[in-house]
């Protein structure tokens, strides 16, 4: 089919194929399981494309002249109707008799590519977690259920099969009524109606009046409450046609279907006026009436009457193909308000600054505001994921007074920082009532996730984590496939009950299975240490000499590049980017990236050539080309002109107005380090572990500078200083942070200051357990350093070794990091 349709159609009809290709295969799919018909005929496979077929079978809104109508036109329908006669004897070799599973979302999920995917945060839930899910909601014969996000239609297929299974008497329109879906991916809503249908196959043959799918294209964070704005005659409320604005008052929305009526009447009338003069308001008003059959009131004809010259505006212009289709979907969440006993999904996994567009920053950045969810320190606000500012908003515009909520989400959710306002109960409405850990399942999703169950709080009942904690459950099990339905992964799926409690470390929180509470000391270093600068883009500064150079590096003038490992890591826009040149060594330094700094031991730390001189002072002066060149460093200045014009050709957006060394020295992290003092106590900012190390600047040949990827801490005291590496190094801090350290698939990660949140007291010589820890810390550096004399790795490890080399220091080091553990337990 894609073949035959590249080759056939250009221009904008091949930006639609593969999406055009599953709607068709979506909608031929269900036409051939509810009819049993094995061979289609022309009239047949016009019907299908246009709807007309679902027409016949009583089905409406599957349609509605959708994205990816173009194909039933008369010149596409002839180019494509041998792709589609294949398609249908395809299906006549499958036995659809018993569906038990979404049978569309692996077909989706192997034709939109992964970028498309994840811009839209999509992460589709395995058809298993689905049904548990969904079977831990009672529902009653009248409860409403909506997934906010639908997707393929998982768990829309889950809802419905626990409808037919308990209330067996109810008709087909009566479920479909009970269940709806909204997804802004148009292709999402074919394969969600398309997954409703399958489900509800059997008692749609069996109904005697028309079943409605209501599942609709909309933008779920859209709705009046969010949009509208006040005027004369009550709320109004904009939507866009084409290139036109059009305000209406959002009293319609208090009749779907009437709604619906008068907009699909005001398409067929645009398509009668096209090209001759705009039809009066009052006479609109007159036809209106004569088509749906009821008096309107005034404001609902107004605003239909705008939308129906929006349509023939937009048709004169041969731009209407889909506004009707638009108009009556996207705007969805106006009729939901506070409609559903049940909210289920799994929504989108986007962070804020992944948003490109401004305004829509803006409006969810209201939303989130008004919603509780907006985090307290601006430096969280570009991590904050867009599935909070769903959870609040789903729970408080969609759902009854005490309805819930059940989604899917990310497990930052336990730790991260910009979730805390979700954990600790300040979002409103958002009582969370349960929660479930999945992290031990796979394989499921490409991060750690969970599902937090939470009711809308109303009245007088509190958002607040209770402190007795929340029930929860664990689960655990390695699955033979990710989408398996709930039979066959019954046998391989444990899950025990838990408590969750909402715990604080230092300014972190995180959900915990062990009641952790607050300290009631501090760490007398937490603001002492400093992340370093961010030495970045890397292919700038990081360099390898490309000639032996014997002895000191200072006044020597040699040749060198970028350093390939540092190339070989970098990300668009500035991987590949290699500069060659001679430099001189007055312009070296040294530093540590998180694959140098091994527990207790600094290994091969790498050359940087930095635009700075240091001038006998104990800080560095940043320098650009010119001013390098003019203190006679020609061959430098050369090197440092490629890196501006390079700088100039590819930095972002955001960074229009800053210069290169502006952003080498970024809130003043490289000027303002300490040059002259003799120990430096650096750990890493990320890893499941904090690895730390002493440095002593004797002990090296060049001036070391901190970079970002780790955090310091400056003294003249190397007792003070193994007392700090031991405890960094050390597993009674390490295990003490693990709870509050987000999670990867490959276990936990950050660090930054977190292990400075736990109690920690300065330094005393004096103190006997003191000293005795930096003598521990001593001797633990003198061992690394042996170890790695003798095994001599090589200079760039990789992830594997690196970790390797980790564990085998920690294990020789084994009794001593012991009796440091029982010290620092005594402080």
């Amino acid at each position: 089919f894609l073949s035959v349709a590249y080759d056939k159609f250009d221009g904008s009809e091949r930006v639609f194929l593969v999406h055009t290709y599953l709607s068709v295969f979506a909608k031929m799919l269900v036409y051939k399981v509810l009819t049993g018909i094995e061979f289609i005929d022309d009239v047949e496979m016009g019907g299908i494309l246009t709807g007309g077929a679902f027409e016949i079978l009583n089905i409406r809104n599957f349609t509605d002249n959708d994205f990816f109508h173009w194909v039933s036109s008369e010149r596409s329908l002839k180019a494509l109707k041998p792709m589609f006669r294949a398609i249908s004897a395809e299906f006549d070799s499958y036995d659809f008799g018993h569906i038990d599973e979404d049978i569309l979302k692996g077909v989706y999920q192997d034709l939109i590519d992964r970028d498309t995917r994840h811009s839209l945060g999509e992460y589709y839930t395995p058809d298993w977690l689905c049904e548990t899910i969904v079977g831990e909601l009672e529902f009653g014969k009248d409860s409403r259920v909506l997934d906010p996000s639908c997707g393929s239609g998982s768990f829309l297929r889950a809802a419905i099969e626990k409808f037919i299974i308990g209330f067996p008497r109810l008709s087909a329109d009566e479920i479909a009524s009970r269940v709806s879906g909204l997804d802004i991916h148009p292709l999402s809503v074919q394969i969600s109606k398309a997954t409703v249908l399958l489900a509800l196959k059997d008692k749609v043959a069996q109904s005697p009046k028309p079943v409605f799918l209501g599942v609709h294209l909309a933008n779920t964070l859209l709705s009046p409450s969010d949009t509208a704005s006040l005027s004369l005659f009550g709320e109004t409320f904009n939507i866009w046609i084409d290139d036109t604005k059009v305000a209406i008052n959002t009293r319609v929305f208090d009749d779907p279907p009437r709604f619906e009526e008068a907009v699909h009447a005001a398409e067929r009338v645009a398509e009668i006026t096209k090209g001759e003069n705009d039809m009066g308001a009052a006479e609109f008003d007159r036809a209106l009436r004569g088509i749906i059959g009821k008096p309107l009131e005034g404001f609902f004809s107004n605003g239909i009457h705008d939308i129906y010259r929006a349509f023939k505006a937009a048709k004169e212009a041969d731009r209407n193909g889909i506004w009707e289709f638009i108009v009556r979907n996207l705007y969805k969440p106006c009729f939901f308000h506070r409609g559903f006993d049940f909210v289920v999904g799994n929504p989108p996994w986007f962070t804020f600054s992944s948003i490109g567009n401004a305004n829509y920053q803006d409006l969810l950045k209201e939303i989130a505001r008004n919603t509780g969810t907006w985090p307290a320190k601006k430096a969280n606000a570009p991590h904050m994921e867009i599935s909070a500012i769903f959870l609040a908003h789903c729970t408080d515009y969609f759902l009854k007074d005490k309805g819930t909520l059940a989604f899917v989400l990310p497990r930052s959710f336990f730790q991260a920082d910009h979730h805390d306002n979700t954990r600790s109960g300040s979002a409103r409405f958002v009582r969370v009532k349960e929660i479930w850990d999945l992290e031990d399942v796979s394989p499921l999703f490409n991060v750690p996730s969970c599902v937090i169950i939470a009711e809308r709080a109303s009245g007088s009942r509190s958002t607040a984590f209770p402190k007795r904690g929340r029930v929860g459950r664990h689960f655990s099990g390695r699955l033979e496939n990710h989408n398996a339905n709930l039979k066959e992964v019954r046998d391989r799926l444990k899950s025990k009950k838990v408590t969750f409690h909402y715990s604080k470390l230092g300014a972190a929180s995180a959900f915990t299975t062990k009641k952790i509470g607050e300290l009631s000391q501090t760490n007398h270093y937490k603001d002492l240490f400093r992340q370093g600068a961010t030495l970045v883009p890397r292919n700038f500064y990081f360099i390898e000499p490309t000639q032996n150079v014997e002895g000191s590096f200072k006044g020597r003038i040699f040749t060198a590049k970028t350093c390939a490992a540092t190339d070989a890591q970098a990300k668009p826009p500035w991987k590949g980017i290699i500069i060659r040149g001679r430099i001189s060594g007055d312009y070296l330094y040294r530093t540590a990236l998180s694959q140098n700094i091994l527990p207790f031991v600094l290994h091969d730390p790498p050359l940087v050539l930095l635009p700075t001189r240091r001038n006998g002072s104990d800080r560095l002066a940043l320098l650009d080309s010119r001013s390098i060149m003019e203190s006679g460093g020609i061959d430098t200045a050369i090197w440092f002109r490629k890196v501006e014009a390079e700088w100039l050709r590819r930095r972002t957006e955001r960074n229009l107005e800053t210069s290169n060394i502006a952003y080498l020295d970024w809130r003043s992290k490289l000027t303002s380090q300490p040059l002259n003092v003799p120990y430096v106590v650096v750990y890493t900012s990320s890893s499941k572990d904090a690895s730390s190390v002493v440095i002593a600047r004797d002990g090296i040949d060049l001036d070391f500078v901190v970079e970002s990827a780790t955090y310091a801490f400056f003294t003249r005291d190397d007792s003070e200083a193994h007392y700090l590496s031991a405890f960094l190094n050390s597993n009674h801090a390490n295990s003490a942070i693990k709870h509050f350290q987000s999670k990867g698939l490959f276990g936990p990660r950050h660090i930054h200051k977190l292990i400075l949140d736990l109690a920690l007291p300065r330094f005393d010589p004096d103190n006997a357990t003191h000293a005795a820890i930096s003598e521990l810390g001593r001797a633990c550096h003198d061992e690394a350093s042996a170890y790695l004399a003798a095994e001599r790795p090589e200079s760039n490890l990789s992830p594997h070794a690196l970790g390797r080399h980790r564990l085998a220091i920690r294990g020789i080091l084994g009794a001593e990091l012991d009796q440091v553990d029982v010290l620092f337990r005594s402080l």
